[in-house]
């Protein structure tokens, strides 16, 4: 999906660095085997992005409401949606209502489409942001084991947390210091050319406020105090804007003296350091600790602990769940 709107936007060579960054980020291929919301979550947010590219390029108000049902999955998938929607809001409102020329059928489908989703925002809100903040949890959390990735008013300058997480957030995507820095550069690069220079892309500034927008709303987020920033999973939807975005600076390196299969050699042995030299070294459980008579044992542990307000019996006692 990234690829098919990549290519959209910025032409086939981009999408093939895009393609190969995402197939081969040590990151994504690390959250794509666990049993999480992110791959879907990204999943659904380029098929949002893609489905609203070609609905404007081929004026078509079902794409453009396939859009919208994206949009409304990924909000229910993660909370990390609610970046995506901000950018991708200001993006399309821009796109329908500015340079494009929008009919206002597609126009009207676009703003309930938006309705919409900020309709299930707000019910996420109201059911489950609202309760879990009472609990207290969020601030717990943020105190321990994502604290350094928590803007800390009194003991944090804004400005230095904004670019040492930036970094660090850049690392994580690649799993690698050093690499991590130059997809940095090759990002930033790419937003200079986007919003001063004459890349051989269509609303080039358009494409520049989505791919930086959502750094920035993460950013003013954790200053808020609402969502971390920084080398964390929870952040990963950001690399749905920075992959593109280095793809691009990959495509402008050298001024044309490199060729595509030049460039997309370079990458893919970047690529591989990052994946054999991964640092820091991922998590790993030896051959010896995935026996299956290991799992078993720690699943009837876990079967054998009481389990406070759960599954109460008639006459008070408190059941484990069933097993699996």
């Amino acid at each position: 999906m990234i690829f098919l709107w990549v290519r959209r936007v910025a032409g086939q060579p981009t999408a093939l660095f895009a393609l190969a960054l995402t197939l081969l980020s040590p990151t994504l291929v690390g959250l794509s085997a666990e049993v999480r919301q992110y791959s879907f979550l990204l999943l659904l947010c380029a098929a949002c992005l893609y489905a609203f590219e070609r609905g404007l390029q081929e004026r078509s108000d079902a794409w453009v409401a396939l859009s919208a049902c994206g949009l409304w999955l990924a909000l229910l998938t993660h909370y990390s949606a609610l970046i995506f929607a901000a950018g991708a809001g200001v993006y399309g409102f821009w796109r329908v209502f500015g340079g494009h020329a929008s009919s206002p059928r597609t126009k009207t489908v676009w703003i309930v489409g938006q309705v919409i989703a900020l309709g299930v925002c707000a019910v996420l809100f109201t059911t489950q942001v609202a309760t879990l903040r009472r609990t207290g949890v969020p601030a717990e959390i943020a105190a321990t084991w994502l604290s350094q990735s928590t803007f800390h008013p009194g003991t944090d300058h804004f400005l230095t947390f904004a670019v040492t997480k930036t970094i660090r957030l850049f690392r994580y995507f690649f799993s690698h210091g050093s690499i991590g820095v130059l997809m940095l550069v090759l990002f930033l690069v790419a937003l200079v050319a986007l919003f001063f220079g004459k890349p051989r892309i269509q609303y080039p500034r358009s494409r520049a406020v989505l791919l930086s927008l959502p750094f920035a709303l993460a950013l003013a987020a954790a200053r808020a105090g609402f969502y971390p920033y920084g080398g964390t999973r929870h952040d990963i939807i950001l690399a749905l804007f920075a992959i593109p975005g280095i793809a691009i600076g990959v495509d402008l390196l050298g001024g044309g003296i490199f060729g595509l299969r030049s460039k997309m050699a370079l990458l893919l042995l970047f690529l591989m350091v990052c994946n054999i030299f991964a640092a820091p070294t991922p998590p790993v459980i030896r051959p010896k600790n995935q026996r299956p008579s290991l799992m078993n044992e720690a699943i009837s542990i876990f079967h054998s602990q009481p389990w406070p307000n759960m599954n109460s019996g008639s006459d008070g006692s408190i059941a484990p769940p069933p097993a699996p």
